[in-house]
């Protein structure tokens, strides 16, 4: 999908709730602007429109108020104005939810979200992470009293599904149908199948060749068909590990000292990048791990 036009335009509700307030010859070109962007947006022919506006309390309070938020309904009511009022009429516009749902995982690839409130649990809901598909979203939770890998779906939020019976404190989605899984009484990572309902089969846990310990259970991170694992070694010094999670294979690919027990492992697509957060005197930094081969 390619971007065919980009504009901006007031959204003040005086146009449309007291027109004859303005000056009419201020007005005048105010409508041929609006006309002139409706052309533009018609002879470009677009399949979706991405639409940028103020809130407005609409869904959201200063209770909750997040940054942005992408709508996921199949359509959309408004104005949520009077319309006698607004001098707009009550419509119905059609939402697109396969896009919304492709550009929220998208969007999670590179935001901090916490389901906290999303999941309106008072236990702590941490470590998201996306399904290859985009359907589910895995997290972390000790709502029933240890740690365990849940999962749910954008259209019922509300209703997550515990997926793992001997712990999780991450998981994200492997190569081949598996999930992988940090465990937080033991020590490295797990493999574990995904049923034909798409459960994993944890009784069939598989160790992967990885030395990764719970304190560093978001020190990891699937990149294509491949796992990139830090372990950490007696004379600090951390490797980067590469592991096959279906041939099991392991390979060294960089070094690095000073790296904290703390999430902080990225993978630059095509996996000829990394950057590790660093400890240095008082702070913490970021590390690039330049090209290799």
């Amino acid at each position: 999908m390619s971007l065919v036009y980009a504009g901006v335009c007031c959204h003040a509700p005086g146009i449309t709730n007291r027109p004859a307030a303005a000056d009419p010859a201020e007005y005048a070109s105010l409508q041929r602007e609006f006309a002139r962007m409706r052309a533009a947006i018609e002879s470009s022919r677009p399949d979706a429109l991405f639409v940028i506006s103020a809130e407005h309390f609409a869904n959201f309070f200063s209770n909750n108020m997040p940054a942005f938020s992408i709508g996921m309904a199949d359509h959309y009511d408004g104005p949520i104005e009077d319309p006698e009022w607004l001098g707009i009429a009550k419509t119905r516009v059609p939402g697109n939810q396969d896009l919304s749902r492709r550009l929220t995982a998208l969007t999670l690839e590179n935001a901090d979200v916490y389901f906290g409130h999303g999941t309106d649990n008072p236990a702590d809901d941490v470590a998201p992470s996306w399904s290859r598909d985009g359907r589910w979203l895995y997290f972390a939770s000790n709502r029933d009293g240890d740690w365990q890998i849940y999962r749910l779906t954008l259209d019922d939020a509300s209703a997550p599904e515990r997926i793992t019976l001997y712990g999780g404190v991450a998981a994200a989605e492997g190569p081949g149908g598996t999930l992988l899984v940090v465990r937080s009484e033991q020590d490295g990572l797990w493999r574990l199948r995904l049923g034909e309902d798409g459960l994993p089969l944890d009784q069939q846990a598989t160790p992967l060749p990885t030395r990764l310990s719970p304190a560093d259970w978001a020190n990891w991170t699937v990149e294509g068909n491949y796992v990139y694992v830090l372990e950490r070694r007696f004379d600090g010094e951390v490797a980067i590990i590469r592991v096959d999670p279906l041939g099991r294979e392991r390979e060294w690919v960089a070094s690095t000292t000073g790296v904290p027990e703390q999430p902080g492992l990225g993978v630059f697509p095509g996996a000829r990048r990394f950057l590790v957060s660093q400890s240095e005197r008082s702070d913490s930094d970021i590390l690039l791990v330049r090209d290799f081969e």
